[in-house]
């Protein structure tokens, strides 16, 4: 297993990634249930939570299937901003 990306900030490798997105303009349950809803339309997402005190998204997925770009649309498409990932967990 490599070291994040410095871009990305998601490991390299193979299996399923877990990633964290920083998402602006959470104010309410309804806001954290239309993220978690469109992230997890995304095919590929097996996973996503989203915290609305800390305005982070949490995300695992196939990175076969799935691409950190197709998880900023999704968000952005719901109606939200997103920053750059940081790799939360390590790749399993």
């Amino acid at each position: 297993m490599s070291a994040p990306s410095a871009t990305t900030g998601v490991r390299e490798g193979g299996g399923t990634r877990r990633v964290e997105l920083p998402v602006a303009g959470l104010t309410c349950a309804h806001c954290v249930q239309a993220v978690e809803r469109a992230l997890r339309t995304v095919r590929g997402v097996h996973a996503a939570s989203v915290n609305l005190a800390a305005g982070r998204a949490f995300v695992e997925y196939d990175p076969g299937q799935a691409t950190l770009g197709a998880l900023h649309a999704a968000v952005k498409e719901a109606g939200y901003r997103v920053g750059a990932a940081r790799a939360r967990f390590g790749v399993r």
